[in-house]
């Protein structure tokens, strides 16, 4: 991998809590995601972004357990906002989730600010595609990059913003 996940023992994933949340959900973990939390349990993930869509960035792992903050409550919550046969396993900075995607077999990148509000909208609208496999999707993580001060050239800065602020041009 190109990125450090640290695995954290606590709270301890076990096979009831897989089997509990598969109940709940209907349908079984993917088979990678669930070696993934029984190895690195709620895992601690480097600053990282996705090597060709850099608005991704995985910050946390959804734990198949019933709790504030798990598979079943972001899919819960977000019921009727993600598209149908996905379910969250990963939060993405800003808001956004990583899905499974079971109808495809794939894991999706949702991204709530291009979310549709049409009766029509599936959920899909708001997806990319990021991997076939988890192992993939982790594989195309790389560190945060930081930029320096010499590496700015301008920065266009909203007038309404500045002036709340007090900057002065």
């Amino acid at each position: 991998m190109n990125i450090n996940i640290t695995p954290q023992a606590n709270p301890q994933v076990t096979t009831n809590d897989i089997s509990a949340t598969e109940r709940v959900l209907g349908r079984s973990l993917p088979g990678e995601f669930v070696e993934f939390v029984l190895a690195f349990g709620d895992a601690q993930f480097q600053e990282n972004q996705h090597t060709t869509l850099s608005e991704l960035s995985i910050e946390s792992v959804l734990l198949p357990m019933d709790r504030p903050g798990s598979i079943i409550s972001e899919w819960q919550e977000f019921l009727g906002r993600f598209p149908e046969k996905t379910i969250p396993i990963f939060q993405a900075a800003g808001g956004n989730y990583i899905l499974f995607d079971y109808s495809k077999e794939s894991f999706l990148f949702w991204n709530h600010e291009k979310e549709s509000n049409s009766d029509r909208a599936t959920g899909y609208e708001a997806c990319t595609e990021v991997g076939k496999s988890l192992r993939g999707l982790l594989e195309s993580l790389v560190p945060m990059r930081v930029i320096q001060n010499a590496e700015i050239l301008s920065v266009k800065i909203d007038p309404e913003f500045a002036k709340k602020m007090g900057i002065k041009r």
